[in-house]
């Protein structure tokens, strides 16, 4: 996909965000998810995966990008196709759509639907109290962090429904080693208030945005794609330093 297709297939999935209730929430989940959320775990289990909503959206990306209209029942497991990292070339053959398309589109739409339930996780139990690296609401690592307010403070961000939670400021994300030594910061112009922090233990890395240096709060689903360039960046510098230490 273009980046103009995904920017196309951004709007028309916000479009139909605004056309669908939230599903109503009673206590019992709601302290279902305050019982996992206390014993470590994220909030909502694989189960609660919103497959439904996922279909929905990806039935709307297929009519709009390519006329084509999926069933409730194909989209669906095509869905569960993609959830379960199974192959399913022949079934998007079937509804005259390319698999590799096919596959991007259902990677948009398991996000977006997966970024609604978790804002509705996020309205009705408390998350500030987290204090792991995995997402409170679905378990997945962070893809972002973010600074703001007084002293920089970080949050992480998940880089499957992108909830944000508060995480302390200095230190690797991933692996928590903390000597100034084993951290640095990549910068690059084109990306101006974002950064990679990366870390020289565990060789991971996580990409920064500096909120006090940027007028709006960027989109995380779009970013995740139009920050791609700060990805290629820090793996190329991770090889290097891994090559340079392995020659020396």
């Amino acid at each position: 996909m273009t980046g103009q297709n995904v920017t196309q297939v951004l709007h028309v999935l916000d479009k139909m965000l605004s056309c669908i209730a939230a599903a109503p929430v009673d206590e019992r989940k709601a302290a279902a998810w305050r019982r996992r959320l206390k014993s470590g775990q994220p909030a909502i289990d694989e189960t609660e995966f919103p497959v439904t909503d996922a279909a929905y959206f990806l039935i709307g990306i297929a009519r709009h990008e390519q006329g084509r209209d999926l069933t409730q029942d194909a989209a669906e497991q095509l869905i569960l196709h993609y959830l379960a990292e199974q192959a399913a070339g022949a079934l998007w053959q079937e509804n005259g759509i390319a698999a590799k398309l096919g596959e991007a589109w259902s990677h948009l739409a398991c996000q977006t639907a997966l970024a609604r339930a978790a804002e509705t996780v996020a309205k009705n139990i408390p998350l500030a109290d987290w204090q792991h690296r995995e997402c409170p609401v679905c378990g997945t690592l962070p893809a972002f962090a973010s600074l703001e307010g007084e002293g920089g403070q970080r949050s992480l961000v998940c880089g499957s429904c992108f909830t944000h939670w508060r995480f302390k400021r200095i230190g690797c994300a991933f692996c928590g080693e903390e000597q100034p030594e084993q951290l640095r910061v990549l910068t690059a112009e084109e990306f101006p208030g974002w950064s990679a922090a990366v870390c020289l233990t565990c060789h991971g890395y996580i990409k920064t945005a500096d909120l006090r240096q940027m007028a709006v709060r960027p989109g995380w689903q779009q970013a995740a794609l139009t920050t791609l360039p700060l990805d290629y960046a820090a793996v190329r510098w991770l090889d290097n330093f891994r090559s340079q230490r392995a020659t020396s």
